[in-house]
């Protein structure tokens, strides 16, 4: 049977694709555009017995932008201890076996069945579920927090009912579910859609990527486990998802919450039991809004025992000739009121081979002067501030994590495979006229060759 409403996962990716990344200036030293250079070290001997140039803190002041920005660093620095190994990784490609186990884990015991369409039991107890909530107005206004946005969801609810309404009279009788047969198939599929062709206006090539869901009823709630591969020259995609459908329907209901260190326990056990043991931490976030607490623990995969930074988002579609295509690798562990609701993977990969056990790399002191001589000339007032909305005022930088560690990067003219290098992260928070704009990461220097890796392409 086919199914009417999946589109919306794959469509996170190819969405993220259209986003747009400001131009870097003239001046940037780009990695893999230095004929050849790279690829020589990496091959090269280590002929430095150890790197002690590395200090414990750095100091720093400078002006960017004609004296418009200021950047002042006040940073610990982080390098690498032991070996720093080149390795050479490809993506990978996510199997039925792998989405088997998954839904083992994460589905709890439940059966798995091919997305369908719903019984007329199935509509009349969701119809009643939907009634049940609109007629309840208190509990609408306690939970969106004004009556503006009540009548909002109330609407929507109605709405819903509606849909709901016209679905019941072709519905089955009974409750038809088929398992899962774990087989991968054209993206739209499940959704019986026809595919644009080449040549049409919305054209995304997406009948080029295949794509498995398996369904189960998990604590009462409609779960999902999903795949999506794409293998293609335009752009490649590697996910796996898990989600409730239903969630925002029952999360206010439970009330319980997770300090950071609880939510890193349970992220790291459904991590572990997804066999992901060689992801590591990479980043915590956590936030409330309308009773509700969501929480996002993320890793990052480990090479020879060291842990590779998270990427920035990426833009798929990039036309530039060195673009990677390929978003950067992340697992995410998601929890809404001290549940699971969600378990997100990007981009996993496969090691090809450890091109040097380890590579010889720059001195602290070239690779920070590297930094400096770059945001003297990338940070201007028009890459933070939306010239175009009049905004103005005083932009203030302050670098505050220097860290060594791996990150990806796409080689000259290879479509196959990546390398994973030793890099420095310049990290920090943006502040404009004293308002904190939040952490972010500045800018990554390829420590093999001192060159400006432009995270946002992908080399």
């Amino acid at each position: 049977m086919k199914k009417n409403k999946y589109i919306f996962w794959l469509a996170f990716p190819i969405c993220l694709a259209l986003t747009g990344c400001a131009e870097n200036p003239t001046e940037d030293i780009v990695v893999n555009k230095n004929e050849g250079k790279l690829e020589q070290a990496i091959q090269g001997e280590n002929k430095k017995d150890s790197d002690a140039s590395v200090p414990e803190k750095y100091t720093d002041q400078f002006q960017a932008d004609g004296g418009k920005i200021e950047v002042s660093v006040d940073a610990s620095v982080t390098g690498l201890e032991g070996n720093k190994p080149v390795v050479r990784v490809k993506p990978h490609l996510i199997t039925e076996e792998e989405a088997k186990r998954w839904a083992d884990v994460l589905f709890e015991g439940a059966t798995a069945y091919e997305p369908g369409e719903k019984s007329k039991t199935e509509i009349e107890d969701r119809i009643l579920q939907l009634k049940e909530r609109i007629s309840d107005q208190d509990k609408l206004l306690e939970d969106y927090g004004s009556q503006e946005e009540a009548d909002r969801i109330k609407k929507e609810l109605e709405e819903e009912i509606k849909e709901y309404e016209k679905q019941y009279a072709s519905a089955s009788d009974a409750d038809e579910k088929i398992p899962c047969t774990w087989e991968f198939h054209p993206y739209g599929y499940y959704d019986d859609l026809p595919m644009p062709k080449s040549g049409d206006a919305n054209y995304e090539g997406l009948d080029k990527t295949s794509q498995l869901i398996a369904q189960a009823t998990v604590n009462g709630h409609q779960a999902m486990v999903e795949v999506d591969n794409r293998e293609e020259n335009d752009y490649r995609l590697n996910t796996q998802w898990f989600l409730y459908e239903d969630e925002q329907e029952w999360i206010k209901e439970e009330t319980g919450t997770l300090s950071k260190e609880e939510a890193v326990k349970q992220a790291d056990e459904i991590k572990n039991q997804l066999g992901m043991e060689n992801w590591k931490y990479a980043e915590y976030k956590a936030s409330e809004a309308e009773n509700i607490q969501n929480v996002m623990v993320t890793y990052t995969p480990s090479y020879e025992s060291i842990t590779a930074f998270q990427g920035p988002l990426i833009d798929l579609k990039a036309e530039d000739l060195y673009a990677a295509n390929y978003y950067y690798s992340s697992l995410s562990i998601g929890f809404e009121n001290g549940v699971l609701t969600s378990v997100e993977l990007i981009s996993p990969m496969d090691v090809v081979q450890i091109e040097n056990e380890n590579v010889e790399t720059m001195d602290f002191e070239e690779i920070y002067q590297t930094f400096k001589k770059q945001a003297q000339a990338q940070f201007t007032e028009s890459a933070f501030l939306d010239l175009d909305a009049t905004e103005t005022g005083k932009i203030q930088i302050e670098i505050s994590e220097i860290t060594e560690g791996l990150f990806r990067i796409k080689e000259k003219s290879n479509t196959e495979d990546f390398l994973m290098v030793p890099a420095w992260s310049f990290s920090g928070t943006l502040r404009v006229d004293g308002e904190d704009w939040g952490k972010q990461q500045f800018l990554m220097i390829n420590g093999i060759d001192g060159s400006v890796i432009n995270t946002s392409l992908g080399y």
